[in-house]
């Protein structure tokens, strides 16, 4: 006798999921009331930009920004590479559309990159900086 399973029919519907979560103050060092939208977005990207790619094992290999290869490095490799390793670590996070608007200032053996993140609520601008 072959048991007789009820099979969904239905079509499944994807929902996105609100994205409140804990806010973290920098300043203070501690975790206050709690963030939604744009401004947890914005806190997600410091955090992904704060993490070296690759080093903590607790993180998929998909998260963080890869820094550490770049000191050293001639100037006009680490301009070309800037944009590709920034948009691969804000696209991490589905909530980011894409980024643009590259610019890029060289002061001694630093470089700050000022770009355009997009989100699903709006955009924000975004620096990094990295010494090489």
């Amino acid at each position: 006798m072959i048991p007789k399973i009820n099979v969904l029919t239905t079509p499944l519907e994807e929902t996105t999921h609100p994205t409140r979560t804990y806010k973290i103050n920098v300043e203070h060092k501690r975790v206050d009331n709690y963030t939604d939208a744009i401004e947890a977005v914005i806190q997600s990207m410091y955090l992904i930009f704060n993490t070296e790619r690759y080093e903590y094992p607790i993180y998929s290999w998909d998260y963080g920004f890869e820094c550490k290869d770049l000191f050293g490095q001639p100037m006009f490799y680490v301009i070309s590479e800037m944009p590709r390793r920034i948009t691969e670590a804000a696209m991490y996070d589905d909530r980011v559309i894409g980024v643009q608007d590259f610019t890029f200032k060289e002061k001694g053996e630093s470089l700050t990159v000022t770009c355009r993140v997009v989100t699903i609520y709006g955009q924000f601008d975004w620096k990094v900086e990295v010494t090489v």
